[in-house]
């Protein structure tokens, strides 16, 4: 009887596969086994060979198992492979001498660059092989394992060493191995070696010995469609005929149909991989991309050509997401995810994990993702994912448009992303031409098995192969539909993210250390509210703090780039704590003897004299909302216009362009400064009026810290600045009464348990912090770790100006009368607020403490270098242009090395502030002292030190900003006596941590230019962000209200309102 059947091989980075085609090209059946990934080392991939072999093997016997199919039933086996993975074994025991080096593997970089830095480039074997020197390309891997592994070497000299691509491999073991296995390659994988001569297709004897590889360790090479031997020694499968052998690509392109020249395909598996056929005439590319075999269908047949392009990563994208970052449960999840957005935010990413390939060849580059805001979210990376694959086929097509001299027609598709209409649809519109989509999914395999029926004549003539794709249900098309206007700027877009990937090889892997904090607690009341909660704590008068309330705040995301806070939410959580704390500690009013605040700053607040509400919700800190009033004003006057008089460079920061941003498109706010009913304040003038009686005669003041971050105060006078009030527009009587840090302001009305008590101190948090840490002498600097990230130096009496992009800032001011200690600031917009966006929007811890145990357990970063500007860059950069980015991604990157380059950013940040402030002072700074939630993290405390090169002195004491306005309202009643009394309170609680640095010099050194190279990717991104303005793209529905302003100024960058899971997040850090 006839054999009724076919069987396919599909041997694939991911997985090993068997199929049975009948003769129509329908599969009978299949069976499929996961492949382990090995990942040594960053930019290493490896494979097993055994492990490979033995799914093949069960693969294939399921696979008839389950067409009851036998022996006799089996014309021959074709055989499909990942192409140029690498495996070196003994001819005598049969066993390879390392594990097979995967075509994506990066190892070998080293090598190519010696290579290329010879005579001829890059290129110096291009006109015989048609190929690029690249690691990509098996001879480089060869040559590694010659120079790396003794054995392979020793192998070599005995004349005992067989190389081969994976089909090599397996032909030699299914054949016998070392008992007569037979040693060949086919042609068109022997052409991704980088040895083969086109011409001739014989191994290039002149390469080869340049390479030190010698010929007789070499597979012979055949053509697609022949027998080369018959099974041995594998029970069902023993006696079968292995007729057909092709790499995937090529596979790919015969069983599309692609028969005739000018047709194309591109396949989108682990990479992505598009072939042009060319027919008999093998085309030079001069523009980045392969020339290669197409298919050569018999021994004495005529070679088909192809110009190909070659992309490293398309599902190994997806399954990066999956794998490494848990943003995803599954590999079709993504197009939920993609499709559940409208844009990808103004994010893109480009996965470079393994450099880039056709048609850059650049080593160099590895993966970014660059314009990320904390508006981004994991649907929007999904997106920016899929978008990639589609670009990167974009640049191929473009090359090959230059090659052959002409437009291309429509494209075929196959790989299993197809199954993906998002992605089909989004490729369609990019590259500006009809997809097609085969019924038969599986065309690659189909590919092997027509190649290897043809060879024994179960198929008769190639164009049967399209005759099945016909039965199949022929194809279905995907139309484009992009404006070209749309596509070309979308197309600008990504290949400025591919110019950022350059040059990231330089900055692979690095080390570090560890470390975490306690504290104690104290008899005043003190408030602090910040931005991602409102706490209160009752302090004794030993600095210890006896009780403490906390309650997040809602976060309010509107739209990109915008963050607020409901005003009211804010009060009402502050007097609930406030209650909380007297409650349990049984404090009644006459025992508390005065209250402090501490605040967020910046945050603005608008209210209405007259009915005391709100006319809108606080815009805070982080927002950037204002950059086109920042911009207007840089330009007119450059972004220092103002600095002389303030201390402080424009900046969608600072409190004075969000008033302006308030009075030019909130109309009640426009009108009530119209009415001398408008009263503007940051957080502690909103507290401070509605707690001393708010319409009923409450208080309209501000602190002298908190007022110098208006950019509104003269820092000279200590007043309000009447020329800069009057350029923006701003009427001082809507300004709040400047007060020292240190006074009693006014009483508490109207607060239950909280009546009569005095409010009698108000810093700004990082002022608050100053003293609390005791940097109450000249020279003594602190940095608080929370949200952001602040770092103060205390100048003394003196207001010292910045060349460095510095703050110059007040420190505090502890009495009406007593003098003004000044400060320089280096202000970091992210620093636990990253942490937030690993937990909340990529979903990659569970809780924020969880970072730490993450972070330490990979020695470094992989590469990877992190650079959170969410909301631009603050100090010392000031770039409101900037946007986060993820540098030297690679495949090895997995979530530690993110969360290892999270903090690892926290703590450069603080080295450039550092080296700023050393600039401006003319000397090198002492040991710093820190405070805040991560201070917690023993790790970064170390790594910090290790950075900045000096002792880092955590306070036991771990409430110090809040200890801070304590002290101040407790001085201004006499509860606490002097300001060395502060230091007595931190000697008391147990003194100072210290975190000694210990890495030398020059390793500082590299580590801050590889950190300083990342910034500078992070530049001038905000122009490739999307349209989201004109979407109205709310990540929160809010009630419709003639209080919610049009967001037409908006810069797409902000917080995310939802998690991963389309939950309403809170912002609990630690």
């Amino acid at each position: 009887m006839a054999p009724s059947y076919v069987l396919a091989i599909d041997q694939g980075t991911t997985s090993s596969r068997a199929l049975l085609f009948r003769k129509d090209g329908t599969p009978m059946s299949k069976e499929q086994l996961d492949l382990e990934q090995h990942y040594p080392h960053p930019g290493w991939a490896e494979h097993d060979p055994n492990e490979i072999l033995n799914s093949v093997v069960k693969c294939c016997q399921h696979a008839m198992e389950k067409g009851n199919a036998h022996t006799a039933d089996i014309a021959s086996i074709g055989i499909t492979n990942q192409r140029e993975t690498t495996v070196a074994w003994d001819r005598v025991t049969g066993e390879p001498y390392h594990k097979a080096i995967v075509w994506l593997d990066t190892r070998t970089s080293e090598t190519v660059g010696k290579l290329i830095h010879g005579p001829g480039g890059q290129d110096r074997f291009r006109a015989k092989t048609g190929l690029p020197i690249s690691t990509y390309f098996s001879a480089v891997k060869m040559k590694w394992l010659l120079d790396n592994v003794p054995e392979v070497k020793k192998g070599v000299d005995e004349k005992r060493c067989m190389f081969g691509t994976i089909e090599s491999w397996l032909i030699y073991k299914l054949t016998g191995g070392h008992k007569g296995g037979i040693h060949i390659t086919d042609v068109s994988n022997a052409s991704r070696y980088m040895l083969m001569n086109l011409q001739t297709q014989q191994w290039d004897l002149d390469i080869c010995r340049e390479l030190g590889i010698p010929v007789e360790c070499l597979p012979e090479i055949r053509s697609n469609a022949e027998v080369y031997g018959k099974v041995k020694g594998y029970g069902q499968l023993n006696g079968i005929p292995i007729a057909g052998a092709l790499g995937d690509q090529h596979a790919a392109l015969l069983g599309q149909g692609c028969l005739e020249v000018g047709s194309s395909k591109n396949t989108y598996g682990t990479g992505c991989f598009m072939l042009l056929n060319t027919g008999n005439k093998a085309v030079p590319s001069k523009s980045g991309l392969l020339t290669t075999v197409g298919f050569k269908l018999g021994a004495d047949a005529k070679t088909q050509y192809a110009l190909e392009g070659s992309v490293a990563c398309a599902g190994r994208t997806v399954q990066w997401l999956r794998d490494n970052m848990g943003l995803i449960d599954s590999a079709p999840e993504i197009e939920k995810f993609a499709s559940s957005v409208a844009d990808t935010g103004g994010v893109t990413l480009v996965p470079a994990f393994s450099g880039l390939f056709a048609p850059y060849w650049r080593e160099d580059a590895r993966a970014i993702a660059v314009g990320m805001s904390l508006y981004t979210n994991k649907a929007h990376l999904c997106r920016a994912a899929l978008e990639a694959v589609a670009f990167s086929t974009v640049d191929v097509m473009e090359a090959m448009k230059k090659d052959v001299g002409h437009e291309l027609g429509s494209m075929h598709v196959d790989g299993g992303m197809t199954a993906n209409n998002f992605l089909m649809k989004l490729q369609a519109d990019l590259l500006g031409v009809e997809v097609l989509r085969a019924r038969m999914p599986e065309a690659t395999v189909l590919g092997a098995a027509f190649a290897a029926g043809l060879a024994v004549n179960f198929y008769q003539k190639v164009e049967e192969v399209k005759e099945m794709l016909v039965h199949a249900g022929g194809w279905e098309s995907f139309p484009n539909q992009m404006s070209m206007t749309v596509r070309d700027r979308e197309y600008a877009r990504w290949r400025d993210a591919v110019t950022r990937a350059m040059d990231l090889q330089k900055f692979d892997s690095m080390e570090k250390k560890k470390k975490r904090a306690a504290g104690a607690h104290r008899y005043i009341l003190s408030i602090d509210q910040g931005t991602t909660s409102s706490r209160a704590l009752l302090f004794d008068s030993e600095g210890g703090a006896v009780a403490k309330e906390q309650m997040e705040l809602k976060q309010h995301y509107p739209h990109p780039g915008w963050a607020e806070h409901d005003p009211k939410e804010i009060l009402d959580c502050v007097v609930k704590c406030c209650q909380s704390v007297m409650k349990q500690a049984g404090a009644q009013p006459g025992e508390v003897a005065a209250i402090g605040i501490t605040n967020q700053r910046e945050t603005t607040v608008a209210w209405d004299r007259v009915t005391g509400e709100p006319y809108h919700k606080a815009i805070v800190w982080l927002d950037t909302r204002t950059s086109e009033t920042v911009q207007q004003l840089t330009k007119a006057g450059g972004k220092d216009r103002f600095r002389k008089s303030t201390g402080l460079p424009v900046s969608t920061y600072f409190s004075a362009v969000k008033m302006k941003w308030l009075i030019d498109n909130v109309p009640e706010v426009k009108k009530g400064v119209a009415e001398k009913r408008c009263m503007f304040g940051t957080i502690e003038s909103w507290l401070i009026y509605n707690l001393t009686g708010g319409t009923d005669r409450g208080l309209h003041i501000t602190d002298i810290s908190n007022a110098s971050r208006y950019m509104l105060m003269n820092l000279e006078t200590s007043a309000w600045d009447p020329a800069i009030c009057r350029e923006l527009g701003i009427d001082q009587a809507c300004l709040p009464t400047i007060k020292s840090n240190s006074e009693v302001y006014g009483l508490v009305s109207g607060f239950g348990s909280l009546n009569g008590i005095p409010i009698a101190g108000a810093l700004g948090d990082q002022h608050a912090a100053l003293l609390g840490q005791g940097c109450i002498e000249v020279g003594s600097s602190k940095n608080t770790y929370g949200t952001g990230c602040f770092m103060l130096l205390n100048t003394g009496f003196e207001a010292v100006p910045s060349k460095s992009g510095l703050l110059t800032t007040v420190g505090f001011k502890l009495g009406s009368e007593a003098k003004t200690y000044y400060a320089l600031e280096g202000s970091v917009a992210c620093a636990g607020r990253t942490v937030q966006w690993l937990r909340d929007n990529m979903g990659l811890i569970e809780n924020a403490g969880e970072i730490e145990s993450l972070a330490k357990s990979v020695e470094n970063t992989g590469g990877v270098t992190l650079v959170p500007a969410f909301s631009g860059l603050f100090a010392p950069y000031w770039r409101e242009d900037a946007r986060a980015v993820a540098v030297g991604m690679t495949l090895y990157t997995n979530r530690e090395h993110l969360c290892r380059a999270a903090l690892e950013a926290v703590a450069f940040s603080t080295v450039d502030v550092m080296e700023a402030m050393k600039k401006d002072t003319g000397r090198d700074l002492g040991n710093m002292h820190v405070d805040g939630g991560m201070t917690a993290n023993n790790f970064l405390m170390q790594m910090q030190a290790d950075y900045l090169g000096v002792d880092v002195l955590r306070a036991r004491m771990p409430e110090a900003t809040v200890l801070g306005a304590a002290f101040a309202a407790g001085l201004a009643v006499g509860f606490y006596k002097k300001l060395d009394d502060v230091k007595d309170m931190l000697r008391k609680a147990g003194g100072w941590e210290s975190f000694p640095a210990k890495m030398d010099f020059n390793s500082r050194m590299q580590e801050y230019t590889r950190w300083k190279d990342a910034v500078n990717r992070a530049m001038d991104l905000n122009q490739f962000e999307s349209k989201l303005e004109d979407k109205q793209e709310a990540t929160e529905t809010t009630a419709a209200s003639p209080k919610s302003a049009s967001p037409k100024s908006a810069r797409a960058t902000s917080a995310p309102a939802l998690d991963g899971k389309g939950k309403k997040v809170g912002c609990k850090f630690w």
